[in-house]
């Protein structure tokens, strides 16, 4: 990809100036979970500003393979989850954060199929 930098920015001009987009998807994947540390607090401080809830932003640490056949991963996939859902505490990140990372690749069929679920919720036919 071409990096979270430049996209940053178009994050940021979205939530002040959405038009009329209602939703966007956002997936940023990175090998190395040192990555995610360079911008979560500006990515929380994107997540505070969009009172419209536009964004939905997933982040993939890819490094941390995943294996539906292995069941210390399944685990970790599901706990993962179940902490964020809690007290919004990323167990990648240790700390408290708006958006969970996933470990794996993206299930693309999965996140692809959960965009149309939403576009469909949000009115649109196809």
């Amino acid at each position: 990809g071409i990096g979270i930098t430049p996209m940053i920015s178009v994050l940021r001009n979205l939530v002040e100036n959405p038009g009329k987009i209602r939703r966007a998807f956002f997936y940023w994947t990175v090998r190395d979970q040192n990555a995610l540390k360079w911008f979560p607090s500006i990515l929380d401080d994107i997540y505070d500003a969009d009172t419209s809830h536009i964004f939905q932003i997933r982040h993939f640490l890819t490094s941390a393979k995943y294996d539906d056949r292995d069941i210390g991963q399944i685990l970790l996939k599901y706990a993962v989850r179940a902490q964020h859902k809690h007290n919004d505490m990323d167990l990648v990140l240790g700390r408290q954060a708006h958006h969970m990372i996933e470990t794996g690749r993206p299930d693309w069929d999965e996140e692809l199929t959960s965009v149309k679920e939403e576009a469909k919720e949000l009115g649109f036919k196809k």
